[in-house]
């Protein structure tokens, strides 16, 4: 049997006219990787390991998208682990994210920070999931390969250049 190029287009998109193509692409998403992790240390000059208050990173991140009329709605299922520092007297903690939505030349559309409030019971880590939703409005001929969406911690400026300094020690 030989592959005729013209029927097999033809095949193709009638499958897509009755619904059997490609499911529609998702924005790509990452962890921006200078806020892949946040360490807060308590107040004072100290920045060795025994003046964390806190630390928190991501560990888990699903996504699933739709499209709408005009619109493209991402949902995000982000999960954070928290944990008390090694002498760290507290019992909860506020962790800022952001998420945050670029297009395929790197210009930022969109931006939301949020702070989340834990409780941490003992010493041991915490997790959490965090259910964000993202809509993007589409232009005609826009889909989600346009778009990228990148999540981190909000970090202050010193909290920045530290997370620099440790992933140039790695």
């Amino acid at each position: 049997m030989r592959f005729v190029p013209g029927l097999a287009a033809a095949l193709l998109a009638g499958c897509e006219l009755l619904g059997a193509g490609p499911a529609p692409l998702c924005p790509h998403v990452a962890v921006v990787s200078d806020a892949e992790s946040l360490v807060v240390f308590n107040p004072g000059p100290g920045r060795e390991l025994s003046d964390v208050s806190f630390a928190a990173e991501f560990s888990g991140l699903t996504r699933r998208c739709s499209y709408g009329e005009a619109a493209l709605d991402v949902e995000l299922e982000v999960t954070v682990e928290a944990q008390p520092g090694p002498l760290a007297r507290i019992d909860r903690a506020s962790i800022p994210l952001f998420v945050a939505v670029v297009d395929f030349e790197g210009t930022i559309l969109g931006k939301r920070v949020f702070t989340r409030d834990v409780r941490f019971r003992g010493r041991g880590p915490v997790t959490y999931t965090e259910d964000l939703e993202q809509t993007i409005a589409l232009r005609p001929g826009q889909g989600g390969g346009d778009f990228e969406i990148l999540l981190g911690f909000q970090l202050s400026p010193e909290q920045l250049e530290q997370s620099r300094a440790a992933r140039a020690r790695r």
